[in-house]
């Protein structure tokens, strides 16, 4: 799980509390009172973002319209009210009282107040948080519509950009990035104020220790014991944060945790659901309504039959743990039901192993729905902490869900003659599964793109012989005589596997092509860790959530973690698992920089490329200029590639001022390098020589051609010719 919250730290801003600032509320009661309080006690501001307010007595004490780019046409026309909530809405639910930040998941209506069961947790004396959400709900209000005067909806002056009217890309466009900017200036105030705390800056740190565990991450500090990370949700516009790091705590909680799930309408998306059932190692529970505690149960119209189609869903979630490979032993399924009770509780918390008080919780608007990923507006709270008064209240919180009201699902549940849906309900689900199905989706576009992306040749008619020419017999024997070529080479051809060139993928084809495109991004990603000072290794499954490619398939997957990653240049294998980028230099910060350099002097190796150094160290640019003139930038004449040195000052030479003075005297101003060398040769002085890096040229071998030479036989004692006599003759 500590890797989860190092997520939420690159991805969303984390604001540091106390426990005792913390307050679990349980009741729709106790809910509605403190509403009550905090709106007359309030003295700056008042901030609401929620689906429903009411128009009851009750709610008359409570005082932007959002309208989703997608409803436009012919179904903003003719689509019914309650019903046009199914292509998407502003599904938020936030409260902030001056510094007092409520967060829940029940909506502003009298049912809410009174028998609809939640979840209500507030926050006092939060004052960044309370910052952060009235901003998000100020953010969100600038691309809604406002009601006039004459009770007519108007676009806000300034925005220039209408949800209906507008095209629907320059809406997604605009208001997404509104957001995104909001988040971004939000992350960067948080870490100004984690800079200049000493305390938060060791929690950062201890990210880095090797320590395990949750306490690892508030053991050297005494200010705060627990950290909020909100979570926003805006798939309309491409904005993704709550659905990776809610993967991320699926996919991270170790085997023999706990996690129980809470979700009033019960549509877990298709990755989720393959994650709890395939890649999690925890034990799981899952509470949802039960058909008379669902909040359609009754309603007119098709809406009725809603109920229904949950608990098709239910059961169909229900028959695919029974077929996984540990069955109902890990995972769970229960339901809520209390009589005259409507359950609309939602969120997650999470029991580490050996633990029976939780220590971290998600709290919010999500349903882990279809909508809630794909269509609505959500925002979502997650917890962390080690107060062990705030875990008991959590931990009470959920047993107040789990345990009075509520028993575990089994086979005969499903079966039941009052869970039969009807035949209709069936029809319509079928067709949303089919509709909307997000995996199925993206197995289209993915073939779509390999399909665009593989060029198709069109074979031409070859210039051979025709059936006229070679009469029917002969022109038998030739087409024989072609396919026994053909498949003769394509035998040849398929036992010697073509290679594929690692550097130049994107020369590639196909899936070839894909595969490395992948790789690509990856390695990129890392190296961008990297000089963003995040020293922290992670494995495939952070890198393809971190780059949003999350749809790749389980064989590319399989290639990244046990071939293309190990054997990259440009990566380190941590733990045999994990991954971390592999810099030409081990340096982390100025001093670590200075200090190579310094041994690079001290062994005669010379300076060491600017570009080495600006891919190994973090804001390497800002290091060399605090660094001054202790180095020495030069630029080689051969490549014009910067290499910088170590400027020893012990080895500074004294020169006199009289020489200086004549070194300064010389004009050269009309006289180029080449003519001045020339004039120091002539004087016998050389002129320094280029040290850089030159090509060897090839040794050449003399010629072996022409006669080979006879060997000329040496002669004896040729040097005293005149003094020796012959003896011949025998005389």
């Amino acid at each position: 799980m500590q890797e989860v919250v190092s997520f939420l730290s690159r991805r969303t801003p984390g604001f540091l509390l106390n426990g005792g600032q913390v307050r679990v509320l349980r009741t729709p009661t106790e809910f509605y009172e403190f509403l009550m309080f905090r709106m007359a006690s309030a003295r700056k501001r008042v901030g609401v973002a929620s689906l429903y307010l009411g128009t009851g007595s009750m709610e008359s004490h409570l005082a932007s319209f959002y309208q989703t780019p997608s409803l436009r046409g012919i179904w903003w026309k003719y689509l019914p009210q309650r019903y046009n909530e199914v292509i998407g809405l502003q599904h938020m639910k936030i409260l902030v009282f001056d510094e007092c930040v409520l967060m829940t998941g029940a909506n502003l209506s009298e049912d809410y107040f009174t028998k609809r069961q939640d979840r209500y947790i507030v926050f006092d004396n939060a004052v960044h948080l309370s910052n952060f959400f009235y901003g998000l709900i100020e953010t969100v209000s600038q691309f809604s519509y406002t009601l006039t005067e004459d009770n007519e909806l108007e676009v806000k002056d300034g925005w220039g950009v209408n949800p209906i009217h507008s095209p629907y890309s320059d809406f997604v466009r605009k208001a997404g990035n509104a957001v995104r900017n909001f988040l971004n200036n939000e992350m960067m105030k948080q870490r100004e104020l984690l800079e200049r705390s000493a305390s938060d800056a060791s929690i950062a740190a201890s990210s880095f220790d090797g320590k395990s565990g949750l306490a690892a991450l508030f053991g050297r500090q005494t200010k705060g014991d627990t950290r909020v990370y909100p979570m926003v949700q805006m798939g309309e516009l491409n904005i993704h944060d709550d659905f990776l790091a809610t993967q991320k705590i699926f996919h991270g909680a170790e085997p023999g945790s706990l996690l129980k799930i809470a979700t009033g309408y019960f549509n877990l998306v298709t990755d989720y659901k393959q994650i709890l059932l395939d890649r999690s190692r925890a034990n799981v529970q899952l509470l949802m309504a039960h058909p008379t505690c669902n909040g359609f149960l009754g309603a007119k119209g098709p809406a009725g039959g809603i109920p229904y189609g949950y608990t098709m869903l239910a059961k169909t979630f229900f028959d695919s743990v029974k077929k996984s490979g540990e069955g109902l032993k890990r995972i769970s399924l229960w339901e809520y039901q209390r009589p005259k009770w409507s359950f609309h509780a939602k969120g997650l918390w999470y029991y580490p192993k050996g633990e029976y008080l939780p220590s971290v919780t998600l709290i919010g608007s999500p349903n882990f729905g279809y909508r809630s990923v794909y269509r609505d507006l959500e925002v979502q709270l997650c917890l962390v902490t080690v107060n062990e008064e705030l875990r008991r209240a959590l931990n009470e919180e959920q047993k107040l869900l789990f345990e009075p009201h509520s028993s575990i699902a089994t086979g005969e549940t499903f079966s039941a003659v009052d869970r039969r849906p009807p035949l209709w309900v069936c029809r319509v689900l079928l067709l949303l599964w089919v509709e909307m199905d997000p995996a199925l989706l993206r197995q289209r576009d993915a073939f779509k793109a390999k399909a665009m992306d593989t060029p198709t040749i069109e074979n031409k008619r070859s210039s051979g012989p025709s059936r006229k020419s070679l009469g029917n017999e002969a022109f038998l024997r030739e087409v024989s005589k072609r396919r026994s070529l053909a498949s003769s080479s394509s035998s040849g051809s398929s036992s010697t596997p073509k290679s594929i060139d690692i550097v130049n993928y994107k020369t590639l084809q196909g899936s070839s092509a894909h595969k490395f495109s992948v790789l690509a991004k990856c390695v990129q990603h890392l190296k961008t860790r990297h000089l963003e000072g995040n020293f922290e290794c992670c494995t495939v499954e952070q890198l393809l959530d971190e780059t949003c490619q999350l749809d790749i398939p389980l064989k590319t997957r399989q290639w990244l973690s046990s071939e293309a990653l190990p054997n990259n240049p440009k990566v380190e294998v941590v733990d045999g698992v994990k991954f971390l980028f592999k810099p030409p230099y081990r340096i982390r910060d100025k001093k670590s920089l200075l200090s190579l350099l310094k041994k690079h002097d001290l062994k005669g190796l010379g300076g060491i490329f600017l570009d080495d150094i600006r891919e190994s160290l973090p804001r390497a640019d800002k290091c060399i200029k605090v660094l001054g003139d202790e180095v020495i930038l030069i630029q080689r004449p051969v490549d014009k590639k910067i290499v910088v040195f170590y400027n020893d000052r012990s080895c500074q030479i004294e020169l006199d001022d009289e020489i200086v003075k004549l070194w300064r005297s010389v004009a050269v101003d009309s006289i180029d390098d080449k003519k001045i060398a020339e004039y120091l040769s002539n004087q016998g002085i050389r002129s320094m020589a280029d040290h850089g890096v030159k090509q060897m040229r090839p040794l050449k071998r003399k010629g072996g051609g022409g006669k080979r030479k006879g060997f000329k036989k040496p002669k004896d004692n040729e040097h005293i010719s005149d003094v020796l006599q012959h003896y011949e003759d025998g005389t």
